[in-house]
C-alpha cells in the first residue's frame, strides 16, 4: 500500500501537493495524518478530495510513503508508526530548507527539496517535465497554494520559478476568482481577541542593528490558526523579525516571521522541536513554561544578532594603503586623488602597521614635515575590527575611543575601511519608518487602520522588481545572483536602469557591476549564458551578446563591469581607472540620479544611495557629484542639457 500524506494541520501547499502528487503515484492513497487549518477545511467542505480515512489505515501494510510540503518525521503525527516498518520506501517534496541532522533523510529513497516559495511549484516542474496534465480544477487548487504560499508572490523567497508555475496554471485554466475567494482571510472572534492580546504584551529588543518583536502570554483557550495574527502584528510594527510565545492548553505554541534572510527563523524554532522557513517558521513545545521558553527566545536571539551585521558588510572595500617610507608630502597628494581622509600604512607585505590620518598629516606639513616618512606620524594604538565583527561591537568602540575610522583586518591583512560616514548611514537606514519594508498582506485588517504597503521610497526594491520584471529577465538575475554567490563577489545593477525604474518608466538596458573581478565573473556568466563575449581589459569590463534562447528581445548585450575609481591628472585628460568599491564607483558617475544601485545579491533589492539621488528623482533637479565634475569632463554638460530638455530642469548653480 502507498500513501501520501502532509504534515499536521495540512495548508494550501500541502493539500494541493498531495494532489499533485498523486499524478506521480497513481496507486497512492491520500492521507492527512491529523486534520487541515480552518480555510483549508472550508475548501474541503466544498471541494471533497478522495482522502483515506487514518483509521482505516494497517500500518505494517504500508509500503511507501510519499510525504510533501515536509521532511521531517516529527511532522506526521500519528503516522510516524508507518516508519516502524524496516521496508518501507520513502519519497521527499519539499521547499523548506534542508535539515541534514534529520533522521528521516537516511530512510529516503527519493528526495527533492529545493528553495523556491512552494512546494506545488517543484510538483508542478515535476509534471510538466512528464507531460503530465491536470484538470482546470486542479489548476485551480494549485494556484490557491502557490499564491497562498508566496504571499501573492510577494515573499522574499519566492523565485523566478514560482512565477512560471503560476503563469502556467493561469494557463491551464486556474480560476483567479477562487484563489482570491480561498486566501482571503475573515478573522473569528478568538483570533481577534488574542491580536489585541498580542500588541498589548508585545516588546521592541533591539539586536546586531535589528528590530525584534517579542510578545508573550498565557491565553485560557486554544486559538485556532494563530500565523495570520502574528503576521498582521509584524506588518503593524514593521519590525525586522516577530516572536510569538502563546501558552495556552497545555502547549507553547511559537512562531516566527522575518524580513532578512540571515534572521533564521527555523534556527529559532528548532532549538524547541519545531521547524519551517528561514523566514517562517513554528513550533509546539509541551514540556516548557512559558517564561522558560520566553528566556531560551532571549538567549538564542542574542546569539543570532551576532551574525546578523558582520562589518564586512558595511565596510568599504577595497582599501587604498601606503608604505611606511611613504612621504608625508606623497600620502596628502593620494588621500587628495583618491578623495580619503585616511590611509593605512602597511608593510612590504600588505600587513597593518598604522593608520595615516588626514588630520595629523596637515600638521605635520604646517611643521615644516614634508620629506619625513609617513610612519612617524601614524596612529598606532588603535581598535581594529575583522570581517566578522558585529556592528554593535564596532559602533561603540567608535564612540568609546572618539575613533573616525576602523581598518578591518584578517590575518593582519587590510581588507576594509569603516568610517564614521558609514557608521552614520547604517544607523540612519536602522531608524524605525513607515515606508519600512512589510510582507504584504493577505487579508483584511482587524483594525480600522490599515497597514500600507511599501512604495518606491522603501529601501529594499525586491518585490517591485519581482512584480514588474518580465519572468524571464528575473531568472537572469537569478542565474547572475547565483553566480556571484559562487564566486564570493557583490553584484550589483547600476545606472540608468535603476534610475528609470523609480520613475517607473520601462527600461530593459541592463548594466552590472562586480565589487572584485568584474572580467572573470563576465566570462563566466557568458560560459554559463552559452553566449559569445567581448573583453575592455582597460576598463575591466566584458559585454555579453545574449542568446535569443534567454527569450528577452527587449535585451541584446548585458554589460559587466568591475567597481573602478577615475581620477583625471588634468582637466579634459582621459581618467585614469583603478579597481575600487561600489561606492567609489557610484561616486565617479556624471549625475546623482545616475549614481544609484540596486543589490542582486547579499541583500537582494537593496536600494544604494550615497549621494541623495532618490531625493533628486523626487524633486526632479539635476545635480552633480561634485563642483569640478564638468571641469573634469566638459562632455557631462550635453548629457546635463538632454536631461534638462527630457523632463528635469538643471539645479541653478550646476
Amino acid at each position: 500500500m502507498e500513501i501520501i500524506t502532509t504534515h499536521l494541520e495540512a495548508d494550501f501547499d500541502g493539500l494541493a501537493s498531495m494532489v499533485a502528487a498523486q499524478k506521480l503515484y497513481p496507486k497512492a492513497h491520500l492521507v492527512l495524518p491529523a486534520g487541515a487549518q480552518s480555510r483549508e477545511r472550508a475548501f474541503l467542505a466544498e471541494h471533497p478530495l478522495s482522502l483515506t480515512a487514518l483509521s482505516s489505515l494497517n500500518f505494517p501494510d504500508i509500503t511507501r510513503l510519499i510525504l510533501v510540503d515536509a521532511q521531517h518525521q516529527d511532522r506526521l503525527g500519528p503516522l510516524e508508526k508507518a516508519l516502524k516498518n524496516q521496508q518501507i520506501s520513502v519519497h521527499i517534496y519539499d521547499h523548506h530548507p534542508l535539515e541534514t541532522t534529520n533522521p528521516l533523510l537516511p530512510m529516503a529513497d527519493y528526495c527533492k527539496v529545493d528553495s523556491v516559495g512552494a512546494t506545488i511549484t517543484l510538483l508542478c516542474e515535476e509534471l510538466q517535465s512528464r507531460a503530465l496534465t491536470w484538470t482546470p480544477e486542479e489548476a485551480t487548487l494549485f494556484a490557491i497554494a502557490l499564491y497562498e504560499e508566496t504571499g501573492q508572490f510577494g515573499y522574499r523567497n519566492t523565485t523566478p520559478r514560482d512565477f512560471q508555475a503560476g503563469a502556467l496554471l493561469v494557463q491551464t485554466g486556474a480560476d483567479l476568482n477562487q484563489v482570491t475567494k480561498y486566501i482571503a482571510r475573515h478573522w473569528t472572534p478568538p483570533q481577534l481577541e488574542l491580536f489585541h492580546a498580542l500588541l498589548q504584551s508585545a516588546q521592541t529588543l533591539n539586536l546586531g542593528h535589528r528590530r525584534i518583536l517579542l510578545t508573550t502570554l498565557t491565553w485560557p483557550d486554544y486559538v485556532q490558526d494563530m500565523a495570520p495574527v502574528v503576521q498582521q502584528l509584524a506588518q503593524l510594527h514593521g519590525a525586522d523579525a516577530i516572536i510569538a510565545a502563546v501558552a495556552m492548553e497545555g502547549k507553547v505554541q511559537i512562531i516566527g516571521r522575518s524580513r532578512h534572510s540571515d534572521m533564521d527563523m527555523n534556527q529559532i524554532t528548532k532549538a524547541f522541536g519545531g521547524g519551517g522557513h528561514t523566514m517562517a517558521a513554528a513550533a509546539s513545545i509541551k514540556d516548557l513554561t512559558i517564561v522558560e521558553v520566553e528566556q531560551k527566545i532571549h538567549d538564542l536571539l542574542q546569539d543570532q544578532a551576532k551574525t546578523w551585521l558582520p562589518i564586512k558588510r558595511l565596510m568599504t572595500t577595497p582599501v587604498r594603503t601606503v608604505e611606511p617610507n611613504t612621504t608625508i608630502k606623497q600620502t596628502e597628494r593620494l588621500m587628495t586623488q583618491y578623495e580619503v581622509n585616511a590611509l593605512p600604512v602597511v608593510s612590504g607585505k600588505g600587513g597593518f602597521m598604522g593608520l595615516a590620518t588626514r588630520e595629523a598629516v596637515q600638521k605635520a606639513l604646517y611643521h615644516k614635515l614634508a620629506t619625513h616618512p609617513i610612519e612617524h606620524i601614524m596612529v598606532r594604538d588603535i581598535f581594529l575590527a575583522t570581517s566578522d565583527t558585529p556592528f554593535d561591537e564596532v559602533q561603540q568602540h567608535m564612540v568609546e575611543r572618539n575613533q573616525r575610522i576602523v581598518p578591518v583586518v584578517d590575518h593582519n591583512q587590510v581588507v576594509g575601511i569603516f568610517s564614521r560616514t558609514d557608521l552614520l548611514r547604517a544607523m540612519h537606514q536602522a531608524l524605525p519608518s513607515r515606508e519600512g519594508n512589510v510582507e504584504p498582506s493577505t487579508g483584511a485588517s482587524p483594525s480600522a487602520t490599515e497597514v500600507q504597503t511599501p512604495t518606491l521610497r522603501t529601501s529594499n526594491l525586491a518585490k517591485q522588481l519581482a512584480s514588474r520584471l518580465p519572468p524571464p529577465l528575473l531568472t537572469l538575475l537569478q542565474t547572475i545572483r547565483t553566480l556571484a554567490d559562487t564566486q564570493e563577489v557583490a553584484a550589483f545593477l547600476v545606472g540608468g536602469f535603476v534610475r528609470d525604474f523609480l520613475m517607473n518608466i520601462p527600461n530593459f538596458d541592463l548594466d552590472v557591476v562586480i565589487e572584485g573581478d568584474g572580467i572573470r565573473f563576465g566570462k563566466a556568466l557568458a560560459q554559463e549564458l552559452k553566449a559569445e563575449w567581448t573583453i575592455h581589459e582597460r576598463f575591466g569590463t566584458v559585454s555579453i551578446a545574449l542568446p535569443n534562447t534567454l527569450n528577452i528581445p527587449q535585451m541584446h548585450h548585458l554589460d559587466i563591469a568591475t567597481a573602478r575609481t577615475e581620477y583625471y591628472e588634468y582637466p579634459t585628460a582621459l581618467p585614469t581607472v583603478e579597481r575600487s568599491s561600489i561606492k567609489k564607483d557610484l561616486y565617479r558617475r556624471d549625475f546623482t540620479i545616475n549614481a544609484l544601485a540596486i543589490r542582486i545579491n547579499r541583500t537582494p533589492g537593496e536600494l544604494l544611495d550615497y549621494f541623495g539621488g532618490r531625493r533628486d528623482i523626487k524633486d526632479r533637479i539635476v545635480r552633480v557629484l561634485h563642483s569640478l565634475s564638468f571641469v573634469e569632463d566638459p562632455t557631462r554638460v550635453f548629457r546635463a542639457i538632454r536631461f534638462e530638455q527630457r523632463w528635469i530642469p538643471i539645479q541653478p548653480h550646476v
